[in-house]
């Protein structure tokens, strides 16, 4: 019970979670993405209506962590009650915090519209009263079993996971999910001459 409560200093006292999320089902969005975008994979900002449950793992598996944050393109999952019909808003029940964030009071307006969650990921430091530590989350990650504080920071540390190495593969092209990472290995490769190039676990404990 100790090491699942037991916050590292480091973190003040608190780790929150922080989600990015888009429905891209929602038509008046996809009109706006139309109007930036010549060549579109839709299935990329599909709403697979899993958002509510990567949150409810959170709450179920890691309790120590009471702040949450939704940072959204200006929308409010459908199960989620605005009050007000608001795109900014906080709810606060039962000890939990839940803030929603449109785009446009985290990013640069001059921007703006921006479908790049790369882009978005590099506003978040933005986000009003977040911890020094939190768990940086897209809509389809999920916990399956208790996980402490100590997953990601140990004493004064970042714990960092990485996978396997990933092939600097030839022909990168053959290789489309994982294109992008296949190309940056070859960078590494050749600027660094390193023998092993590791990349960020993208699965959770």
């Amino acid at each position: 019970m100790q090491k699942m409560y037991g916050i590292p200093k480091m973190c003040n006292g608190r780790i929150d979670a922080v989600w990015i999320w888009v429905n891209g089902s929602d038509l008046k969005w996809r009109s706006n993405l139309n109007r930036y975008a010549d060549k579109i994979d839709f299935n990329r900002y599909r709403d697979s209506r899993v958002l509510k449950y990567s949150m409810r793992s959170v709450s179920k598996y890691l309790p120590y962590i009471k702040n949450h944050f939704l940072v959204t393109a200006d929308q409010v999952p459908d199960f989620i009650e605005s009050p007000g019909n608001l795109t900014h808003f906080r709810i606060v029940k039962s000890g939990m915090t839940l803030e929603v964030i449109p785009h446009k009071d985290l990013i640069d307006k001059a921007i703006l519209p921006t479908f790049n969650s790369e882009a978005i990921e590099s506003y978040l430091f933005k986000i009003p009263n977040l911890s020094e530590c939190f768990v940086f989350l897209g809509d389809d990650f999920f916990f399956y079993r208790p996980t402490p504080p100590d997953f990601y920071v140990k004493g004064d540390k970042l714990v960092i996971h990485t996978e396997r190495i990933l092939p600097a593969n030839k022909n990168p092209y053959k290789n489309t999910p994982r294109i992008q990472l296949c190309i940056s290995n070859l960078i590494c490769y050749w600027i660094t001459w390193l023998g092993a190039v590791f990349f960020f676990n993208h699965l959770f404990a």
